[in-house]
């Protein structure tokens, strides 16, 4: 039976793919820039002339695509780091290390949640 400081026998690294994040980036974009485009004109004054609607919805259009780069590329770079001795999590700002021998890590993610509600009978 294998330890599981014994499983790993140097430094692995796992990450998202760069090109996973771009991608997912323009499409979220693009879908977030046709919405802006379609939407954003409704709610504007009818007096404002066309070319001025126009760069209104530009401009937030690219501030729109700034901040999803920005979300996918800074908030969502997790790097995970396994050694033998201990598993370091690192996300934008923060790292965390935990040991791997009294730790367990599992791939599957279990979450119990109870309701109680007014028609649910109660035990006594």
């Amino acid at each position: 039976m294998l330890n599981q400081a014994e499983a790993v026998s140097g430094e692995r690294v796992f990450r998202r793919h760069p090109l996973r994040s771009a991608v997912g980036a323009i499409m979220l974009s693009v879908v977030l820039s046709a919405a802006t485009l379609f939407l954003l004109p409704r709610f504007l004054p009818a007096t404002m002339k066309i070319s001025t609607r126009g760069v209104v919805v530009l401009v937030v259009a690219i501030a729109l695509t700034i901040a999803v780069f920005a979300g996918f590329f800074w908030f969502r770079n997790i790097r995970i780091v396994v050694r033998p001795q201990e598993v370091e999590i690192g996300k934008a700002g923060s790292r965390e290390t935990f040991a791997r021998a009294t730790t367990a890590f599992r791939a599957k993610i279990t979450e119990h949640r109870t309701t109680d509600s007014p028609a649910a009978p109660r035990v006594r």
